[in-house]
């Protein structure tokens, strides 16, 4: 999955399919607000990082049936090490709340399958509790899979994998919202949060109250 206004790791997950010789596909998002109208149309609620959707359009398309997600991961072992430091529990609930109910909303609007190994219905977060790394590099399972895994693989370091505010402000934000200057990345992650509410509510054909106009 890659995205028109931010980097990715396709580079690597190529060198993974590549290795174990699997079928690679890559999808590459373009204007992504211009559809998230349309995909806000089944969310019951708001949500914000919408993304999930191509990869699952895709899936279908391409006539899969299941499809397996890697979500868990972070919370079971420790890997958020770009995020701001959250308790075991936080992260946790976290998944739960936005991760894989996004997931799963958007999976079943293509009438697929979502498979979730990771899900603590499926690997306890008991069992994993001991091999948790609070500096949020993943040590312990490195050091399980270091027989097993290639070294390009073990010794990567986990990437940042949100997009830059201020590219997507610029290529998408700015033309929607006309006498706006935002000087941090959290002024427009707020507009951004803002307008996708707007939109959700204008779908759902609920009030909608404008945007308070800038100082």
């Amino acid at each position: 999955m890659a995205s028109s206004i931010s980097p990715t790791s396709s580079t690597a997950a190529a060198e993974v399919a590549d290795h174990y010789d699997t079928i690679h596909h890559e999808v590459v998002i373009h204007h992504m607000l211009d559809r998230y109208p349309h995909i806000l149309a089944y969310f019951p609620r708001p949500r914000f990082n919408l993304w999930i959707h191509w990869l699952a359009e895709a899936a279908h398309q391409d006539g899969c049936e299941t499809c397996y997600i890697g979500e868990g991961a972070d919370e079971h072992f420790g890997g958020y090490w770009y995020k701001p430091r959250m308790s075991y529990v936080q992260q946790w609930s976290g998944f739960f709340t936005y991760v894989y109910s996004t997931y799963q909303t958007i999976y079943n609007h293509f009438g697929l399958r979502l498979e979730a190994p990771l899900h603590p219905d499926n690997l306890s977060w008991q069992r994993t509790l001991p091999f948790y790394d609070v500096a949020q590099e993943k040590r312990q399972l490195r050091k399980a899979y270091k027989h097993i895994l290639p070294k390009f693989v073990l010794n990567r370091k986990k990437q940042n994998g949100r997009f830059s505010y201020w590219v997507i402000w610029e290529d998408e934000m700015k033309a929607r919202m006309s006498g706006y200057n935002p000087k941090t990345e959290e002024d427009i992650r707020n507009l951004l949060n803002q307008w996708v509410i707007e939109q959700w509510l204008l779908v759902h054909k609920q009030p909608v109250f404008a945007l308070a106009s800038p100082v």
